[in-house]
C-alpha cells in the first residue's frame, strides 16, 4: 500500500507517482491483473529511501541528544553532591 499519489508531497518519487497513474489509465482492466505491478514496486522501493533520507537527521540527533542529557544530569549530581 503506498500513500496518495500528490508529487509535491514526495518530490523524489513524482516520475514515479505520475508513471502508475498514466498507467492505471492506459489499462483499466489490466492493472487487477498486474500490469501496473512494476511500476507500483519502484514506487514502493523509492517511497522506502525517502523516509529514510528524512529519518536519517533525526535519527543521528537522537542519538547524541540523550548522551548530552545524561551527561548534564551527571554533571549535575556531581555538582549537587560537592556543595552539600
Amino acid at each position: 500500500m503506498h500513500p496518495q499519489l500528490i508529487p509535491e508531497k514526495h518530490p523524489m518519487c513524482g516520475k514515479y507517482m505520475e508513471a502508475l497513474v498514466a498507467c492505471r489509465k492506459a489499462n483499466p482492466f489490466d492493472r487487477f491483473r498486474g500490469a501496473c505491478n512494476d511500476i507500483t514496486l519502484q514506487l514502493s522501493k523509492c517511497l522506502v529511501e525517502e523516509k529514510q533520507q528524512e529519518r536519517a537527521p533525526r535519527q543521528a540527533q537522537s542519538v547524541t541528544g540523550p548522551c548530552k542529557k545524561q551527561q548534564q544530569q551527571q554533571e549535575e549530581v556531581i555538582q549537587e553532591a560537592l556543595i552539600a
